[in-house]
């Protein structure tokens, strides 16, 4: 919303326009009729007319300035310059032709043309407010934020009740790294116009960076109620509606943001997670290809896209995904440990295993990469390598009920009664509705004599899992009713 602020020139007389007491137009002045004609937005015209004024008054300082603010309108910025440099000869302290100059300058990207003469123009006129808060956007322009935010501050304290320097004092804070600060600002400026769509837009955008998810929503809510239409309201609030985990609320706004705007990357991203949530696999394939079409590189993209090609069974695929993924950011941990069970269940074993063990030795301090190495040697059956992997990822997060279960086996496959008993207790702290320790720890105590124990453990798995055939078959058996040990699984 950042714009300069171009002052009208101020007129010694009374001045007649279109649609006051209806003199003839042979009875006005041509400059009366150039009132008439910049007041009804005809440029042209109003030139032509103030350029005839001028003609008859060639150093009247309120015409030069007059045209100077027209051609200056019409984007003709050197004729400007000429204009308001020939009125500040006439009268150097007139602050109007100043600030506007200062805006041709600007417009024409001479930063310190502008500053000196929004400066000349405070100098004449200390209160002046657009060379204020022309000034404040120039510095904001060149990232001077301290300068900027004190002009802004001082724009304020003369009309606190302008609404676009709220809006680009926010702006610039927020640019500077203040977002309370911001969020401030825009409040203030919704304060003072409530139903104004787009700055409840900017002032959700801010809320949705900061995490208030909730508070967004209802901001861009609050936008669309007013009739405001944009790309970033319909993408931000989807957005935020899918962080609320309400995918389905969220998935329309999403698709209203990229029917508007096709190359918006975060739209089509965003669109995807929201479908994949809603178990839309299918759309959200298409939703992050057109998310890739934009940003093909994109890492988070092309394993988001894996995931949901895995969820389709489409686990060749999803591998090749993965490994672009891998290609985009080779540091990005779940995209190796997502490549591994894609190999695993495309049935390719053997590369499998070597990606886990890729992935255990490149991220040999985080506990999945580990685990997943730990599961591939588990179901082959090399119990040695399983439970060293097992052990090195909770040393890492011991707070996985499965790595304790599973450790728990090999020990019990050991007669090592004393560590499985320690594992499977330690899967049910974590977890004390996990079925299969609870019928593993049951093992364990029988074999350790203490049927009674086993008993209790067989029980409350079936509690659990009435249908769980390993504990019915163990409690059946301790029961006097024949049969042999059933250990659970992992």
């Amino acid at each position: 919303m950042r714009h300069w602020r171009t002052a009208l020139c101020v007129m010694g007389v009374v001045l007649l326009v279109a649609g006051s007491l209806a003199l003839a137009q042979e009875q006005q002045s041509p400059f009366d009729l150039g009132l008439a004609a910049y007041e009804a937005g005809k440029l042209e015209d109003a030139r032509a007319r103030f350029e005839e004024a001028l003609k008859a008054s060639p150093n009247d300082y309120i015409i030069l300035s007059w045209v100077g603010t027209v051609a200056l309108e019409q984007k003709d910025f050197d004729a400007a310059i000429g204009f308001f440099d020939s009125a500040l000869k006439q009268k150097p302290d007139y602050h109007v032709a100043h600030n506007n100059l200062g805006n041709a300058y600007a417009a024409k990207g001479d930063l310190r043309g502008a500053e000196t003469h929004y400066k000349s123009a405070l100098e004449a006129s200390p209160d002046y407010f657009e060379a204020h808060y022309n000034l404040a956007n120039l510095y904001a322009r060149q990232r001077q934020y301290e300068k900027a935010f004190n002009e802004y501050n001082r724009a304020l304290e003369i009309d606190g009740s302008d609404v676009d320097t709220h809006v680009n004092f926010a702006a610039a804070l927020l640019q500077a790294g203040q977002v309370d600060k911001a969020v401030r600002e825009y409040e203030e400026a919704v304060a003072l116009t409530p139903d104004n769509g787009q700055v409840l837009t900017a002032l959700a955008g801010l809320h949705l960076q900061k995490g208030d998810n909730a508070k967004a929503a209802d901001l861009y809510g609050k936008a669309a109620a007013a009739g405001y239409e944009s790309t970033d309201l319909d993408i931000g609030w989807g957005t935020a509606l899918y962080n609320l985990d309400r995918p389905s609320e969220a998935t329309p706004h999403l698709r209203a943001g990229v029917e508007k705007d096709a190359k918006r990357f975060e739209g089509w991203y965003n669109l995807a997670l929201a479908l994949a949530s809603g178990g839309e696999y299918e759309q959200a394939v298409e939703a992050y290809r057109e998310a890739l079409r934009l940003r093909p590189a994109d890492a988070n993209a092309l394993n988001n896209l894996g995931w949901v090609l895995l969820k389709l069974d489409r686990a060749e695929e999803a591998a090749e995904q993965f490994q672009q993924a891998i290609a985009a950011n080779p540091d990005m941990e779940i995209a190796h440990v997502n490549l591994a069970l894609a190999l695993e269940k495309a049935g390719k074993a053997d590369e499998a295993l070597d990606q886990w063990k890729k992935a255990a030795a490149k991220f040999d301090k985080v506990a999945p990469a580990h685990l997943g190495l730990a599961n591939a040697h588990y179901d082959r059956g090399e119990d040695d390598e399983a439970l060293r992997e097992y052990l090195r990822a909770l040393a890492i997060a011991p707070d996985n009920p499965e790595a304790h279960n599973n450790a728990g086996l090999i020990y019990l496959r050991r007669n090592n009664l004393t560590e499985a008993v320690h594992h499977f207790g330690e899967a049910l702290r974590l977890n004390p509705r996990f079925v299969y320790a609870l019928n593993n720890l049951g093992v364990a105590y029988e074999r350790q004599g203490k049927q009674d124990l086993a008993l209790i453990q067989y029980k409350k798995a079936l509690q659990v899992d009435p249908s769980y055939e390993p504990a019915r078959r163990n409690r059946e058996r301790l029961e006097g009713k024949g049969g042999q040990e059933q250990p659970g699984t992992g």
